[in-house]
């Protein structure tokens, strides 16, 4: 993929960001398959959000989230409530 300096704008489906970000997860529920994260752009000039299947975290980041994904792969209250 061609990379240069000039800022492109961004978007979800891109690979590689060429300018500063902060990148952020979002505790899943047990039971739930997806993670949610959230990109911001470091100058504000915007940012996007989506979600993730478990299985298709990244391994850069799986270290990190791996106390996530597990709690995520417990199996939810019977009572359909997850804990705070």
């Amino acid at each position: 993929m061609p990379i240069d300096d000039d800022y492109q704008g961004m978007n979800t489906g891109m690979a590689v960001q060429n300018f500063g970000y902060r990148l952020r997860f979002y505790l899943p529920k047990p039971g739930d398959p997806w993670l949610s994260w959230s990109l911001n752009h470091a100058q504000d000039l915007g940012n996007m959000a989506g979600s993730m299947r478990l299985d298709d975290v990244p391994d850069i980041f799986r270290i990190q989230l791996q106390d996530w994904i597990a709690w995520a792969q417990t199996r939810p209250p019977k009572d359909g409530n997850a804990q705070k």
